[in-house]
């Protein structure tokens, strides 16, 4: 169906749905009638207009007569409806703008001001993109902040009551995710009070995927990803998260899109919840089997082969042209028959950067094809990347060699695993 609220020619956005329990639909968005004002209708199951909603089941918010865009929607759990979107008035930079709604429709005057709250962040500008409500009603709103021409994740929260919660951030509100241009574009809240942020950052003048984690205080989780952050690259020039959703079982979902060559293509990315993406199951080689194969983004993969286990690991979501790719390589051994006897690594198929033959247990540099690897007390290899590799997807692929001990028959078994990493 189409809605219009106003005489044509005028302008309708839909930007945010909500569903409420009892089936009925809210969508949010902006549109341009007497100014430019959050917009929202509510529709019966059976899509029709809901009469007992505002005005013939439309309402229509302004912030005081400048521009206001309404972006997100979501219901508290009382039934209460919130807005969130961007108000900008004339010579002004713009603000976090935040509405409630009662369940018919109309401004709720226990909230904030007058039922409106507007935030600012003391900056050239800034826009609420995300809304999320927590099960005790308070508000989280993602967005950008921009000053200077650099933006960045910029999140406030509320109290149920539309106040800035001052246990959050500074004051109630917080900014995230430096450099030249983050923003922000989706929320989601998790059980233990802990908050995930989507949107894009610039690496290196590219857009990429970037997600963060924060605390229920607003201070990024060093158990997610580096430092409470990830970036991935889908080997387009701009990678953007649009929005955020958490499975039952706590795996992260982010969608957006991914351009390159003017093509534009959706892209899903799926993150445990200490945001690695889970490997799946591949080829093996020479007698070894269960070798480990990642996905695009992937920072883990497992492997066996004569009873050991083996799982190839990197922390880095994207690594520079000329920088290192720093690589764990862990074994359990269940079967001590078999010792490791070399190990090569490799990108993209190609030929073997380095060969490491263990030595009591501690790898040994052999140089071939370049420099010695870096390998520190941290048990980290650092594989040196060319300057002239390509940006986008890339695979790390090592070869294992497990030689039978003295005493036993001459037999050797080999091990295949690949794990995937981005240029950027």
């Amino acid at each position: 169906m189409l809605l219009s609220f106003g005489a044509a020619p005028n302008v309708d956005i839909a930007d945010g749905l909500a569903l409420q329990p009892d089936g009925k639909i809210l969508v949010a968005g902006t549109s341009v009638v007497n100014g430019t004002e959050f917009s929202v209708a509510r529709l019966n199951p059976d899509g029709t207009l809901d009469p007992s909603f505002g005005s013939g089941g439309k309402a229509l918010v302004s912030f005081g007569g400048g521009v206001d865009e309404g972006r997100a929607i979501a219901l508290q759990p009382d039934g209460r409806i919130i807005l969130a979107g961007v108000a900008t008035t004339p010579g002004a930079p713009g603000e976090f703008a935040v509405a409630r709604l009662n369940p018919s429709g109309t401004l709720d005057p226990s909230f904030g001001s007058a039922g409106r709250s507007l935030v600012s962040f003391g900056g050239d500008d800034a826009q609420a993109n995300g809304l999320a409500v927590a099960p005790d009603g308070t508000i989280v709103v993602a967005g950008s902040s921009t000053a200077g021409g650099q933006s960045q994740f910029a999140l406030e929260r509320l109290t149920a009551q539309g106040d800035l919660d001052p246990s959050f951030g500074s004051g109630g509100k917080l900014l995230s995710f430096g450099g030249t241009s983050s923003v922000a574009n989706g929320v989601a809240l998790q059980p233990d009070g802990k908050i995930v942020v989507a949107g894009h950052s610039d690496v290196g003048g590219l857009p990429r995927f970037a997600l963060e984690r924060l605390d229920s205080h607003g201070v990024p989780d060093p158990s997610f990803g580096s430092g409470g952050k990830t970036l991935t690259c889908f080997g387009g020039t701009d990678d953007e998260a649009e929005a955020v959703a958490l499975q039952r079982d706590g795996k992260i979902v982010a969608v957006g899109r991914s351009a390159a060559n003017n093509t534009e293509r959706f892209v899903v990315e799926r993150l445990q919840g200490d945001a690695t993406t889970g490997g799946g199951g591949g080829g093996s080689g020479g007698g070894g089997s269960g070798g480990g194969r990642g996905g695009r983004g992937t920072r883990s993969v497992h492997g066996s082969a004569a009873g050991q286990n083996f799982t190839l690991s990197t922390g880095a979501a994207c690594v520079a042209p000329g920088a290192k790719l720093g690589v764990t390589l862990t074994r359990s051994a269940a079967n001590t028959t078999y010792g490791v006897s070399a190990y090569r690594y490799y990108i993209d198929r190609g030929i073997a950067h380095r060969l490491l033959v263990t030595v009591h247990g501690h790898h040994k540099t052999v140089t071939r094809y370049g420099p010695n690897l870096v390998t520190t007390h941290d048990g980290v290899v650092r594989l040196p990347l060319k300057r002239s590799i390509s940006h986008g997807s890339h695979a790390l692929g090592l070869v294992i060699r497990l030689q039978a001990r003295q005493g036993h028959p001459p037999r050797s078994r080999t091990l295949s695993l690949r794990l995937g990493f981005a240029v950027c």
